[in-house]
């Protein structure tokens, strides 16, 4: 023990030794003209906080607390804790190219007033360091816009997190958008809110529910891996959800089971975030809750088959990458698969 300790000690010793030396010899070499693109350092932010404040930008994935107020957020928290969207909301996000943070958690750019005049600042941040700007709304009710949008008297439910509602997608590209398509004869309300748990989505199915009493003949109940956290056991949400479909009859009952990346493509991502005992535990609960969900009749979605089905027929293990914009949401194309691996709606039209 006393070896070990030491030997950490001094192995941790020279690693800051070797990055010091590395970093004063990286100072002398000019920075590469592609580079300047890449955000670097905090203070890149920080120094434009006067004028980002102004015209309401926010930061997600990032620690830029001083910048999350009312003005630069699309969603809120009710007195019980519950979350929502904003309801009649339009807002624009972008990536940013940075060096920071989290590398699955890519920095937003958040512009919730994209109709506001902007400071020539922020407007030259924006030009420089960001990329693939999506378009987002809300209706009054703090449901996402689907398009296109539709009138039928039969509905059917998505619910869920980020996942459901289409992070870093338009409002064209959401899952919901993707199923109105397919199925003009039903109304796809897309009740997903960014940032909630299931503790929130499970109160959302029950309000939508009774909001919309004998008109909703399928639900779709996007699940992703951290969903679970202050909840409970995989039988409180298997339970939970099947007693509520249970209560209000629903017909169609589908529950998409989404991964982080790293689930998925273990054999790829070896990295840091590469932890054997977590993945293995991850899937134990998924084992478990999928169990439960198809003794209760309700359909599985399985987001590790859509991703290793397209690594299999694009003949790459890289393929995966194509399907998620960061490492638990799903790009355009990974929604586009997605929405054809949901059963066929149509058996429903006539309940």
């Amino acid at each position: 023990m006393y070896f070990h300790k030491n030997y950490t000690r001094k192995t941790a010793l020279e690693q800051i030794v070797k990055e010091f030396k590395h970093g004063r010899a990286l100072a002398k070499l000019p920075a590469p003209e592609e580079f300047l693109s890449i955000v670097t350092t905090e203070q890149e932010v920080r120094s434009l906080y006067p004028r980002f404040l102004e015209d309401k930008i926010g930061f997600g994935n990032t620690p830029f607390s001083e910048l999350r107020n009312d003005g630069t957020e699309s969603i809120f928290t009710d007195s019980e804790g519950y979350v929502h969207n904003k309801p009649n909301h339009h807002y624009k996000v972008a990536f940013v190219r940075s060096a920071l943070f989290d590398a699955w958690d890519p920095m937003l750019y958040k512009d919730n007033h994209p109709d506001q005049e902007k400071s020539a600042k922020t407007l030259e941040f924006k030009k420089l360091h960001t990329l693939m700007e999506k378009s987002s709304s809300t209706d009054a009710h703090g449901d996402r816009h689907t398009v296109p949008e539709s009138h039928a008297e039969n509905i059917v439910l998505i619910v869920g997190d980020s996942v459901a509602y289409g992070a870093a997608l338009n409002n064209d590209e959401t899952l919901a958008s993707r199923l109105q398509v397919n199925y003009p004869a039903f109304r796809l309300i897309n009740a997903g809110v960014p940032g909630s748990g299931t503790r929130d989505n499970m109160a959302r199915l029950r309000s939508q529910l009774k909001a919309h009493t004998g008109k909703v003949k399928a639900v779709i109940y996007v699940h992703c891996e951290n969903d679970m956290e202050g909840y409970g056991t995989p039988e409180h949400i298997a339970g939970d959800l099947n007693s509520i479909l249970e209560e209000n009859k629903i017909p169609g009952r589908y529950f998409v089971y989404s991964q982080f990346i790293f689930r998925v493509m273990p054999d790829v991502l070896r990295d840091k975030n590469y932890d054997d005992l977590d993945i293995r535990k991850h899937w134990a609960q998924k084992k478990e809750i999928v169990g439960l969900l198809k003794k209760d009749g309700i359909s599985l979605v399985d987001g590790w088959k859509l991703v290793d089905d397209y690594r299999v027929e694009q003949g790459t293990p890289f393929a995966g990458f194509a399907l998620y914009v960061d490492k638990c949401h799903y790009s355009a194309l990974g929604i586009q698969r997605l929405a054809a691996m949901i059963p066929d709606l149509s058996v429903h039209e006539a309940n």
